[in-house]
């Protein structure tokens, strides 16, 4: 009898066991899940009834209007046309910025994972005009620029979208330069508005037929900005790239330089068709060292060098210096190169022999990174 009751107690001791197993198993399945949802960042919006990854709701009026700006098809939703418009309060100036709408790019493995852990079925190529095919009306915008952001390697704060026919009324494209243009009505139409009070009105009145994701309230903070844009003083640019097989692949690289270019430029004072833009890549270059800090000039000459620049030479300079200064031999040079740095300056200047340009890196710069 006493053996019949051990065998049981070994059955039961047995099954209790296995019970703990699988009850074990299943809490480091849940906690192994959440580890993942958490790593990958990937939030439920309960309003939208899908995820999103790193998307900020609460869009607030910055410095720099960071605006993409999607023409949608009504019918088909597919996206026709993009614009990023740069709007910055501190110089006043206006630049428009157009991506082909045959922009083809490959999501990286993070974010194809991000996607993916968020039950998002999509392609790792993928045209930037198709995204209203992966995902929901309600977010296919938020994640646009997360893949756009993430393939040109630049910042976007928040987006509008356009019906298609009231895109164009906005914006005609220039062939000659393969830009979108504000039209001359609409110049005409904002150049009308009298005074600040009326431009916020203006700006009113235009979200409401525009899907967006900054508040009215947040908007109208650049009524002042607007009203005073001169409109001859607007620039326009195209994203940097190829067109191969019907389709553009951006270049990252100068894309980026070019986006800190615009939101770094000085005020715009000439026409841009009157702005000498003088690519530094063949021009000799010489690198000293203002900054006190250690083999500041070699790292510097690294960076340039990586990136295709010519650096002849390095020294330290005599004096240190805050910011980093730019020197060069003509008007219009430098401007690459100050991409590099925090509130460089260039100046023109006759130099020594042999040299095109001269950067003094300051202490500013000190700890600058090849990022």
């Amino acid at each position: 009898m006493a053996k019949k009751k051990s065998v049981g107690l070994k059955i039961f001791v047995t099954v209790m066991k296995s019970f703990c197993v699988v009850i074990l198993m299943m809490l480091v399945g849940i906690a192994s899940y959440k580890f993942t949802m958490k790593y990958y960042e990937v939030y439920a919006d309960e309003e939208k009834g899908s995820d999103i990854i790193d998307i900020v709701s609460d869009i607030t009026a910055d410095e720099v209007s960071r605006n993409i700006i999607y023409s949608v098809n009504a019918e088909t939703k597919k996206v026709e046309a993009i614009v990023i418009e740069v709007l910055n309060t501190l110089t006043g100036n206006l630049d428009y910025i157009t991506i082909p709408d045959n922009f083809q790019m490959e999501i990286n493995t993070d974010i194809y994972q991000r996607l993916y852990a968020a039950g998002v079925d999509v392609p790792q190529v993928l045209r930037i005009s198709q995204i209203n095919k992966y995902f929901n009306d309600d977010t296919a915008y938020e994640y646009g620029i997360i893949l756009i952001e993430n393939s040109l390697g630049i910042d976007i704060g928040y987006y509008t979208t356009m019906p298609s026919d009231t895109f164009h009324s906005v914006f005609a494209m220039d062939s000659s330069t393969g830009c979108y243009k504000l039209t001359d009505t609409v110049i005409a139409e904002a150049a009308s508005v009298p005074d600040v009070s009326a431009m916020e009105k203006f700006i009113k009145d235009k979200c409401e037929g525009y899907t967006t994701n900054i508040k009215v309230k947040s908007k109208i903070k650049y009524a002042e900005c607007y009203k005073n844009v001169n409109p001859e003083l607007i620039y326009y640019h195209v994203v940097p790239g190829q067109e191969a097989d019907g389709a553009f692949t951006v270049d990252s690289k100068e894309t980026k330089t070019m986006y800190s270019q615009v939101l770094g430029d000085s005020k715009h004072e000439v026409a841009q068709t009157q702005v000498k833009n003088i690519s530094s890549k063949d021009k000799k270059i010489k690198v000293l060292n203002g900054s006190g800090g250690d083999g500041i000039a070699a790292k510097v000459k690294g960076i340039l060098e990586k990136d295709g620049y010519k650096v002849s030479k390095i020294a330290d300079n005599p004096e240190l210096i805050d910011n980093t200064v730019i020197r060069v031999s003509e008007d219009g040079m430098g401007k690459d190169i100050k991409t590099y740095f925090e509130n460089a300056s260039i100046e023109v200047a006759e130099l020594e022999d042999g040299v095109d340009i001269i950067v003094i890196v300051g202490k500013a710069d000190a700890q600058i990174s090849a990022e």
